[in-house]
């Protein structure tokens, strides 16, 4: 039969009967940007909940992970304005840059930043040596380092504002056991090395 209806400007009408027309939810105001539950988007794609009992997220799913609440992926805001990143799945969390995994948050709550595989709760792996690793730093004051040296140590540093790691702790290994701890000071000298018998 025909169809009927009438609706409101720059909403996207929809069939509310089998042959009646009227408004979606949906707004498409005309510079072009989407509202979903508001009429006034300020981005692109603008989705808001007006029932403040509620949560405002967007979900991805798939065949895989089911459609229910505590399915697939959400992303947005909850009832107490904490922006939220939901992964719903027994599965990892990827974060990329330039086409390139960065981190990776897993199932067990194990963030990995240059692997796939995080065996802790902070996993830092890279190729480089006695530089990768995790430094904090305060702009003028010293910064502090969890380096890996490369083959077989570790490096535990201090360095001046800007400056160089020429004072640390250096803990190597022979492939089996600790074999020495080397103490460094100024400008990189040994100080002192208590090796694996104490000495």
């Amino acid at each position: 039969g025909a169809v009927t209806g009438s609706g409101t400007t720059n909403y996207v009408p929809k069939f509310t009967g089998a042959t009646v027309v009227g408004n979606s939810s949906i707004f498409n105001d005309a510079s072009g940007n989407v509202g979903i539950g508001t009429a006034s988007p300020s981005q692109k794609l603008h989705i808001n909940n007006s029932i403040a009992s509620s949560p405002s997220y967007a979900k991805f799913s798939n065949a895989q992970t089911g459609t229910t609440t505590n399915d697939g992926f959400d992303i947005g805001v909850n009832t107490a304005n904490d922006a939220i990143i939901f992964q719903r799945e027994n599965a990892n969390l990827l974060f990329a840059t330039n086409s390139t995994e960065a981190i990776r948050i897993n199932s067990a709550g194990n963030v990995g930043i240059g692997t796939t595989s995080p065996g802790s709760k902070l996993e830092v792996v890279g190729g480089a040596s006695h530089g990768t690793g995790i430094t904090q730093t305060r702009n003028g004051h010293p910064s502090f380092s969890l380096l890996n040296g490369g083959t077989n140590s570790v490096y535990l540093g201090i360095a001046p504002s800007g400056g160089s790691y020429s004072t640390f702790m250096q803990v190597a290994e022979d492939g089996t056991d600790i074999n020495y701890l080397r103490f460094n000071t100024g400008s990189g000298s040994e100080r002192m090395r208590i090796n694996s018998a104490g000495n």
